[in-house]
């Protein structure tokens, strides 16, 4: 669980940096505190998601990929309108944004396994040193 949350708040640190970048290269001069609050639930409603994806594995890797990041474009999308992020942000530009975290996302797991199966392999070495 703590894993979770800590996902959670990495991928939401994550999509304030990149609306900073953006909004920064369109003319922007602040960010609203309720914008982040915004981005904390849609980063939750995106775990949630892949969660449930994830649950039902499938041995096609590219179908996970595609149903996780279609969910994820899609409450985007449906989080876009209901907090009327279009008045400041093209659809386009919510889309790319929500691509490019996903994929820096996916790095950053991608280097917490492998410092996870460096720990393991630690370990491992050290009992045989023992024995």
């Amino acid at each position: 669980m703590k894993k979770k949350i800590t996902g959670c708040l990495a991928t939401t640190a994550l999509t304030i940096l990149v609306l900073g970048i953006v909004a920064l290269l369109s003319g922007g001069h602040f960010l609203c505190i309720e914008t982040v609050y915004q981005i904390l639930l849609a980063n939750v409603l995106i775990h949630g998601w892949i969660f449930v994806v994830q649950r039902f594995e499938s041995p096609y890797f590219l179908m996970e990929i595609t149903l996780e990041l279609g969910g994820v474009l899609l409450l985007l999308i449906g989080l876009g309108s209901l907090f009327s992020w279009y008045e400041s942000v093209s659809v386009f530009t919510l889309i790319l944004m929500g691509i490019i975290v996903y994929v820096l996302g996916c790095v950053i797991q991608v280097f917490q396994i492998q410092n996870d199966l460096d720990y393991i392999n630690d370990k491992l070495a050290q009992k045989e040193k023992k024995q």
